[in-house]
């Protein structure tokens, strides 16, 4: 008995060995067989780190942007950049290229006259005159220098007519609008409350999926357009088809149809707050 009971007691830990074991090689047979997967389900993909000594003027980078040409532009802490799949060409602050206020670079956006609009560290506008390779100033471009030189950058939105710029408070909108002459801008400063009546401070720009663009305020929404006008704080913009919905944040729901009045639908009860709105197709 004791020889048996001990045969039992050596050979159990053996049996666990070689579960163990097998479990082992079965996670790593496994894991095999995901990466030759994935790897035929992305053929040619090979993933390729840049720095300083690829031409990167710095490794210290805030903002990566496609414009309509293709090109990849770099904001970085050093200047802005251009990868043209082969090489970077960086463009700084010097007598010869336009005067920067610094080359530290926080927001890219390029407009569809294949210019690139950037917002500097110190929270400047400024415009990278493409053909030309050459800064200049929101300041110079602008018949109210003085406003213009003042305006606490944040952020750009574009839409098909027009670059909007917010400033940090929520408070004013710089409106480009280069549907003019070519190379050339029509540029405003304005308070929120002149662009969308009645807005205390602006929030986003957005696209309802059919090229729709809405702007949304704290206290109301209006169509890019300026067509159309949504009380409330709006949280989400989708489109079905031909129609736009809108969503706010207590629930309030609204379509609206191009050449037809604005419509409130139902409220939903007990639902409490609203985070998003998503359209699954054309239909739904």
């Amino acid at each position: 008995m004791f020889n048996f009971g001990t045969k039992i007691l050596i050979s159990q830990p053996k049996t666990m060995r070689s579960h163990l074991l097998r479990r082992r090689l079965s996670i790593i047979l496994v894991l095999i067989l995901l990466i030759y997967v994935v790897s035929l389900a992305n053929p040619g993909h090979n993933a390729r780190t840049f720095n300083v000594r690829d031409g990167l003027p710095s490794n210290s980078i805030s903002s990566i942007i496609q414009d309509d040409n293709g090109l990849i532009w770099i904001g970085t802490w050093n200047g802005l950049s251009f990868y043209d799949g082969y090489r970077f060409f960086t463009f700084r602050s010097s007598p010869q290229n336009g005067e920067l206020s610094t080359n530290r670079m926080l927001r890219l956006m390029p407009d569809s006259l294949g210019n690139i609009w950037l917002i500097t560290y110190d929270h400047k506008i400024n415009v990278l005159d493409n053909p030309v390779g050459k800064f200049r100033s929101l300041k110079s471009m602008s018949a109210d220098s003085a406003r213009a030189d003042a305006f606490d950058a944040a952020d750009f939105y574009r839409t098909p007519e027009r670059l909007y710029v917010s400033n940090r408070a929520g408070s004013e909108l710089v409106i480009i609008d280069y549907t003019g002459d070519a190379g050339k801008y029509s540029i405003s400063i304005k308070g929120i409350g002149e662009v969308v009546p009645g807005a205390g401070r602006f929030i986003d720009i957005v696209d309802d999926g059919a090229r729709h663009y809405w702007i949304l305020t704290d206290k109301v929404a209006m169509s890019a357009k300026g067509d159309t006008r949504v009380p409330g704080r709006i949280i989400g913009v989708t489109s079905v088809g031909e129609e736009t919905y809108l969503v706010g944040r207590t629930g309030h729901f609204y379509v609206c149809r191009e050449g037809k009045p604005l419509r409130e639908l139902p409220a939903l009860d007990n639902f409490g707050k609203v985070n998003c709105i998503a359209s699954l197709d054309d239909s739904h």
